[in-house]
């Protein structure tokens, strides 16, 4: 995975690389230097903090502001996204606030939704989203 991004530049593709954040904070630091060292290289297009991490309870939501912004500053020069699921996106205006980039996960069979309706309901949500994000 470390070479991901290189290859795709190679290929002129653009790249949405990311730091997988979870409760172990060692792992974490680790995430953090390889994904500043690969967009300090030339290879990231934009760096993505976090996925679902408020979701799954593994970290703050200050502290993922917090490696939101180191990562910003390490290379402000690149647009800074994280992932977030849309039941808590209405929950963390901070975390909106925080990014260049909203990445919105939408699960409607895990929010009970049935296949007759999914596609209206992501449409309902999508709307919702925009709204909230501005």
């Amino acid at each position: 995975m470390e070479k991901v991004g290189e290859i795709s530049h190679q290929l002129e593709l653009k790249v949405a690389q990311g730091a997988w954040l979870d409760a172990d904070l060692n792992t974490n630091e680790e995430e953090i230097s390889n994904l500043i060292v690969a967009a300090e290289a030339g290879y990231v297009d934009i760096a993505v903090v976090g996925g679902e991490v408020l979701l799954r309870d593994d970290l703050s939501e200050e502290q993922l502001i917090q490696y939101i912004n180191r990562v910003k500053k390490a290379i402000p020069e690149i647009p800074i996204a994280t992932a977030i699921e849309f039941s808590e996106i209405r929950h963390h205006p901070n975390v909106i606030s925080a990014v260049n980039v909203i990445l919105v996960s939408y699960y409607p069979f895990w929010e009970g939704v049935s296949i007759d309706t999914a596609m209206t309901i992501l449409q309902e949500w999508h709307e919702e989203t925009k709204a909230i994000v501005g």
